[in-house]
């Protein structure tokens, strides 16, 4: 079994983790790769204020 590489790649795998659960657990000191849950805009790309 892998580890795994980023937040994308656990929730992929893990059934029932979603957007929510991940915030929490990561609220509460889980790190995925040393890295903690990213809020949604970080997913998306930095908001820019262009249209």
């Amino acid at each position: 079994m892998a580890t795994f590489s980023d937040w994308c790649d656990l929730m992929l795998r893990a059934n029932g983790l979603g957007p929510t659960l991940a915030t929490k657990l990561s609220a509460e000191g889980l790190r995925v790769n040393g890295q903690p849950y990213p809020p949604a805009r970080s997913i998306y790309g930095a908001n820019t204020g262009k249209r």
